[in-house]
């Protein structure tokens, strides 16, 4: 999930999940932990200028959003559930059972 989805799942502005991001990476430095995956985007209102993101896995996001409110919280592990929901459907069906006759 990106930082921006969460921006726009918690109602929070994006610089300020960035911010929060960029803390959250300043604990993992002294922790000897793999930081949050930086990238960016282009955004057509800004003449497709290039806007930084970050790509957060599960545990950084409940991390991320553990400091938030019960509500955020709640908003953000019901959207990562959906997502298992979806890729696990997703993955049902790219999976085929082979039945060869003989």
């Amino acid at each position: 999930m990106t930082s921006r989805e969460i921006a726009q799942i918690t109602g929070k502005r994006h610089d300020h999940v960035l911010r929060d991001c960029d803390v959250l990476n300043e604990h993992y430095e002294r922790l000897a932990l793999p930081k949050i995956e930086q990238g960016y985007y282009l955004h057509p209102n800004t003449g497709n200028q290039k806007h930084r993101e970050y790509t957060l896995n599960k545990a950084q996001i409940l991390e991320l959003v553990s400091g938030y409110s019960a509500e955020l919280r709640i908003r953000i592990v019901r959207a990562l559930e959906e997502k298992d929901q979806q890729l696990n459907l997703f993955e049902f069906m790219a999976v085929k059972p082979t039945t060869s006759r003989k």
